[in-house]
């Protein structure tokens, strides 16, 4: 399985540069501050990507199902789909992780820090929306969102602050 990179200018396109992944990538996210660093969830690993380089491939003992890298790219958040919440610090070309958060009943299909980084924002295939403080590891606050159809769940999660703030604290 290959992944694209294309590099966008204006209203045009560029170069573009192909990346082999070996397996199904399940999610993509870009460091806020950088867009050079990827993460990439597969059905079996994790991997970083510099660029279009691999940098690193973690195998996991789970499914990744959706990954997110901080703004600093010092962390990284990747919901399984057992449910679990998988925290790693990212130091050079290496994962290690740091805790596993458990709140959802069900598999995960979207994770996002802040833009601040100060939160994780997550969500699962049974509409439960979970925002957790970073630094505490807490629940700030969950939702479960009702549907008239039944077989929505959340694809996608956005984080941010209302009224122009950068922090849920001004």
């Amino acid at each position: 399985m290959q992944l694209w990179r294309v590099m966008l200018s204006g209203n045009s396109y560029g170069d573009t540069e192909a990346t082999d992944l070996e397996l199904q990538p399940q999610d993509l996210d870009v460091t806020l501050n950088s867009s050079d660093v990827a993460v990439v969830p597969t059905k079996a690993s994790i991997i970083i990507l510099h660029g279009s380089t691999v940098i690193s491939k973690t195998d996991v003992g789970y499914q990744p199902s959706a990954a997110a890298i901080s703004p600093d790219g010092s962390e990284i958040v990747v919901g399984g789909q057992d449910g679990k919440l998988y925290i790693y610090s990212v130091k050079g070309d290496t994962l290690i992780q740091e805790s596993v958060l458990e709140r959802h009943r069900g598999a995960l299909t979207a994770v996002r820090f802040s833009p601040d980084g100060t939160m994780i924002a997550s969500g699962d295939q049974n509409r439960e929306a979970v925002v957790w403080d970073r630094d505490t590891r807490e629940v700030r606050f969950c939702v479960n969102l009702h549907f008239d159809c039944m077989l929505l769940r959340i694809s996608c999660i956005l984080l941010g602050f209302q009224g122009g703030s950068q922090s849920p604290h001004s």
